[in-house]
């Protein structure tokens, strides 16, 4: 049985086991739970997450970004999920059988559709280009 529940449905929820809800403290690391949720088992590396995430940042900032807000989850994580984050020094994920993600995908891709035309006409860039989190909704990109 899952010991994190995330609902991406109608906005973020993150509740453990007896159905408390979990404070996830920033938005970008609501952002980072979502995405992972959505693949628990699947391994992003570091590197991923943190241009994902902090993509006008420097790559060192980028990571330490990364770093501190990874703290940040662990600390927000109840005790008896403190093994559903498993991290290493070049990975994040979910343990597979640890979490459970749930999202409408019909709306998150209308959303996310949405979102990626005013972010390409924005910097006029051209819309294959344009892949990326929105990190103020926290939705995850479908795949």
């Amino acid at each position: 049985m899952p010991k994190l529940s995330v609902n991406l449905s109608g906005g973020f929820g993150c509740r453990d086991t007896a159905g408390a809800s979990i404070a996830v403290p920033t938005r970008k690391a609501r952002a980072m739970v979502a995405y992972l949720a959505m693949h628990p088992g699947k391994e992003y590396s570091r590197e991923k997450l943190a241009d994902l995430l902090w993509a006008d940042k420097s790559d060192a900032q980028a990571r330490a970004n990364l770093r501190k807000t990874l703290s940040r989850l662990r600390g927000a994580l109840p005790n008896d999920c403190a093994g559903c984050l498993v991290t290493n020094l070049k990975s994040v994920a979910f343990h597979a059988d640890a979490v459970h993600g749930h999202a409408e995908r019909s709306d998150l891709h209308a959303e996310r559709g949405r979102d990626a035309e005013r972010d390409r006409r924005v910097r006029g860039e051209p819309e294959e280009e344009v892949q990326r989190l929105d990190l103020d909704r926290t939705e995850v990109p479908v795949q």
